[in-house]
């Protein structure tokens, strides 16, 4: 088609040139690799911990744990502020009152995995709480700071008890492998 002649829409025709051929440079040689004079021994396999050892690592964590507790509950049991998110928003859970029942959830996806499966939903479903809304409008309203407070201490309450069956368990841990270390030297 002539360059007059192009319809509505259409393109013009470029003319294609061809590309400058490249030139390769030659390659050099390359010298074999002498052969290591010895071969070198694998590392010694890392010894394997004792039952005393494993437990030691895990009190050290819940230690760590526990003091985090503590000092969260002596600063009044205020949530550390977040970092603002990079493209504004809120970050975290927010905790949503149930306007039906009055009950107070700790978050959205709380009420989404409390409420899915009397409603046919699947609560594994992470966009479960959208559903959900849609459903039922004007349902569930965001906690006020008063009730924020109370599912906040809720949170803290559940955390310490966690903490404290935790604890339980690795002191019978213990427990019972010093009875067996004891049972080992008789």
């Amino acid at each position: 088609m002539a360059k007059g002649q192009q319809g509505q829409g259409q393109k013009p025709q470029t003319p294609v040139t061809p590309a400058a051929p490249v030139a390769h440079a030659p390659v050099a040689p390359v010298a074999p690799v002498a052969a290591a004079a010895a071969p070198v021994a694998p590392a010694a396999p890392a010894k394997p911990l004792t039952a005393m050892e494993v437990v030691n690592q895990k009190v050290t964590v819940l230690e760590a744990r526990v003091f985090n507790l503590e000092k969260f509950i002596a600063e009044g049991g205020a949530a550390p502020k977040a970092p603002k998110a990079k493209f504004g928003g809120k970050r975290g859970a927010t905790p949503t009152k149930d306007t039906q029942t009055g009950l107070l959830y700790e978050s959205k996806s709380a009420v989404g995995k409390a409420l899915a499966a009397e409603n046919g939903l699947d609560p594994d479903d992470h966009y479960v709480w959208y559903e959900l809304i849609k459903r039922f409008p004007g349902r569930f309203v965001d906690c006020n700071e008063q009730e924020s407070a109370i599912v906040l201490q809720r949170r803290d309450e559940r955390i310490a008890k966690e903490i404290a069956e935790a604890n339980a368990k690795l002191e019978a841990e213990a427990a019972a492998a010093n009875a067996a270390a004891a049972k080992a030297q008789k």
